[in-house]
């Protein structure tokens, strides 16, 4: 895990984040242990640095670090980063396992005219995009739990905004989805209404996908000082142009733009999820001292 290391000049990166409202501001009268070797961190400034690892003090010592969060809420943003990690994995595996079907049906098709798709494969397959697209929506949707006795500021903007996305974005799909149920291909009229509502639909699930997008990376920066994390911070700083930047003029790279940026997009949560993971195996269900 990236550990911030405290500066004496005026730029640091936790007066910068103090600054910037993210809710960072050093103390004294540490009554913690270091959350990397267990020394003793009691009555130490909280600006300087571990005797005994150079880890940064303020992790341990500040009331809204993570380490002092509620079990509950750590356990809600672990979980929800797994959901969303996991089934971005998994459905990425579908999209290119239903290429690759599509690609050998259109051969079988071209050989044999009369073949047709069994409705029970088209079934399945739904069923198994949107059990993926659920599952990345749960994520999102445990991922962005207010946290018990909130701090201030906590991030409730990025976080309700990233939630609300998220939901949009999982219902456009699955509505877009029902609208095509019963369409008769043969009727024009129920044929244009279907392609209507689909595009409707489609603006509306790319907006919300936005939304959640942006909402999500500025609630990780929120969250990068209360783990002390450096390179989250600044990470999450440059996903917020890097990442629609190449999902939008990204394209004209073989296509790779936006798998490029899902990939960017991935690894910023799952350096979150790390963090996340080890103040958890340090505290258990107990969180640090800030007394």
């Amino acid at each position: 895990m990236t550990q911030l290391q405290p500066q004496t000049h005026q730029g640091n990166l936790l007066d910068k984040m103090s600054q910037e409202s993210i809710g960072v501001q050093m103390t004294t009268g540490i009554g913690a242990a270091c959350v990397d070797c267990d020394f003793d961190l009691q009555g130490l400034d909280a600006a300087a640095p571990c005797p005994e690892c150079g880890s940064s003090i303020a992790y341990a010592s500040q009331p809204n670090m993570l380490a002092a969060a509620p079990p509950e809420f750590l356990k809600s943003l672990g979980s929800g980063l797994s959901y969303i990690l996991n089934g971005i994995l998994l459905y990425v595996g579908f999209v290119i396992g239903s290429a690759v079907f599509g690609l050998l049906y259109g051969m079988q098709n071209a050989l044999d005219p009369e073949s047709q798709l069994p409705l029970a494969a088209t079934i399945v397959v739904s069923l198994v995009s949107y059990g993926l697209l659920g599952m990345i929506g749960v994520g999102v949707y445990r991922f962005t739990k207010p946290e018990p006795g909130t701090p201030i500021p906590d991030g409730s903007i990025p976080r309700a905004t990233a939630r609300f996305g998220g939901i949009a974005f999982i219902a456009a799909n699955i509505f877009s989805g029902l609208a095509g149920l019963g369409v008769d291909p043969s009727d024009p009229n129920g044929l244009g209404v279907w392609y209507l509502v689909s595009f409707g639909l489609g603006l509306m699930a790319l907006v919300a996908l936005a939304v959640t997008f942006f909402g999500q990376v500025l609630y990780v920066r929120r969250l990068a000082p209360r783990v002390s994390n450096r390179r989250i911070y600044k990470l999450a700083k440059q996903r917020l142009w890097q990442v629609p930047l190449l999902s939008t003029v990204g394209i004209v790279l073989l296509g790779l733009g936006p798998l490029i940026a899902l990939v960017l997009y991935w690894n910023l949560l799952h350096y979150l999820r790390k963090d996340i993971k080890a103040i958890t195996k340090r505290f258990g269900t107990t969180p640090a001292s800030t007394n």
